[in-house]
């Protein structure tokens, strides 16, 4: 992170445009038109590359506030579009066109700018501050969590298997819901634990320490 913070921070905005539009063309685009659903080994998103890219789309959408390009109801409208328009392309013309619902699909990351434009404008109560403060820090640590591949295959897969001998579809739906939440509360109070471990262990401060003098290099 410190570098690609360096990388980021001595980049104008017009550098910083061309470097997002290539990332992205070559690692999201690339795989659609050749109708080839992982040609870098992304690992379909879960890796640690194309973490690096979502993190510098991040940034470029906060240095060039694009979330102030749009109202708040259009990025919402046009999140819902772009959601009904790829899953329409999927069922129409299903041969070719599955990897514009993965997580590398250049779809799906239009479609997560939109959400992410929305969501950064939202306007909350004061009094949800402290619960914010309290829980924010540790949501990040819900997907890396979850998504590990040990987690997914020996917890989620196995714990939740019995979800597929479910007929009723509200059933179904209904012990889906609940099984997310579940999930994400235990990864929730996980990484708050993790938290307060590395607090009192004073492993942030290191971090932190390391990452100023990466940054002043």
């Amino acid at each position: 992170m410190p570098w690609l913070n360096k990388l980021i921070r001595s980049c104008s905005r017009k550098e910083l445009n061309q470097l997002v539009l290539t990332i992205l063309s070559v690692f999201s685009v690339y795989g659609i038109l050749t109708h080839r659903l992982d040609p870098f080994l992304l690992n379909e998103g879960h890796s640690v590359l194309w973490l690096v890219i979502m993190y510098i789309t991040g940034a470029w959408l906060k240095k060039n506030e694009i979330c102030s390009v749009l109202e708040r109801k259009h990025w919402l409208s046009l999140s819902i579009i772009g959601i009904i328009i790829v899953w329409l392309l999927y069922i129409l013309l299903p041969v070719g066109w599955a990897s514009l619902i993965r997580y590398i699909s250049v779809a799906t990351v239009i479609i997560a700018i939109c959400r992410v434009s929305y969501y950064s404008s939202l306007q909350i109560d004061k009094k949800w501050n402290p619960a914010i403060k309290l829980f924010s820090p540790a949501a990040f640590g819900v997907y890396l969590i979850h998504e590990h591949h040990f987690v997914r295959e020996n917890v989620i897969g196995t714990l939740f298997i019995w979800l597929r001998d479910i007929n009723n579809p509200v059933v179904f739906m209904a012990c889906v819901l609940v099984s997310c939440l579940l999930v994400f509360v235990v990864c929730l109070l996980i990484e708050m634990f993790r938290l307060r471990l590395f607090k009192y262990l004073h492993i942030n401060e290191a971090v932190n320490s390391i990452s100023k003098s990466l940054d002043n290099m």
